[in-house]
């Protein structure tokens, strides 16, 4: 391989053995200082607990129901200012790598073909989700799983925001992030591809259009001026 094929490819996960060996040197803390530190509300202990213990199924659902984009969770946060960083296991060597045993269940869960979700009961109600990055296909998910009518409008010609533009592919790739989208989409929402919502008019015209909400999710795409003692950089 040579280096420019390197910068084209996602690092490879644990396989299933290297996941179930690091999972079994958890210490099984009663307070769960990992759980504590995981500022999306993944559970860390609680995912670890059950794969440990070779509740596979529940691992995984623990992963998806706190956090539908915990694959991508698990390759781009950095476990090791938050959750790892607090893991009582450093204390006697290293801490769990949580984030790639957190990624292994994930795709693991697309080699059984397991679903986590069934879709609910359908309600009336319509809502409208401005922006298609994490907190919109968050937002979309969480609503589609209580049964309400979701519609995504993104600016761009796909979905992802800055998980598909603002990561590069040796950190996270396309095929990781369509394998994410198809559990939002088995979930019944709806995309709207090149369809900018630019103004508060625009989204005012969605409530006109009888969507009974709507949550803006545009993201930050300007950039920030570096500044040393001269001029921006």
């Amino acid at each position: 391989m040579n280096c420019a094929d390197h910068f084209k490819q996602m690092n490879k996960g644990f396989d299933f053995g290297q996941a179930l060996a690091e999972a079994d040197r958890c210490l099984l803390c009663h307070d769960a200082p990992c759980s504590k530190a995981c500022p999306a509300e993944t559970d860390p202990a609680g995912f670890i607990r059950k794969f440990r213990f070779r509740n596979i199924t529940g691992a995984i659902r623990t992963i998806k129901k706190n956090n539908i984009l915990g694959g991508a969770c698990g390759v781009l946060c950095p476990t090791a200012e938050l959750c790892e960083k607090e893991c009582s296991a450093t204390g006697i060597g290293r801490p769990i790598a949580i984030g790639k045993i957190q990624r292994f269940l994930v795709e693991h869960a697309r080699e059984l073909n397991f679903s986590v979700f069934e879709k609910a009961d359908p309600r009336p109600e319509k809502v409208a989700v401005v922006g298609s990055g994490p907190a919109g296909l968050s937002c979309a998910a969480e609503l589609a799983k209580d049964g309400y009518h979701v519609t995504v409008f993104e600016a761009r010609k796909e979905p992802g925001g800055v998980l598909r533009y603002g990561v590069v592919s040796f950190r996270f790739d396309m095929d990781f992030l369509a394998a994410e989208m198809a559990d939002i989409k088995n979930l019944g929402v709806e995309f709207k591809f090149s369809s900018p919502i630019n103004s508060q008019k625009g989204a005012e015209d969605l409530l006109k259009k009888g969507y009974q909400a709507v949550f803006l999710a545009p993201g930050l795409w300007d950039a920030v001026s570096l500044r040393d003692a001269g001029p921006p950089i």
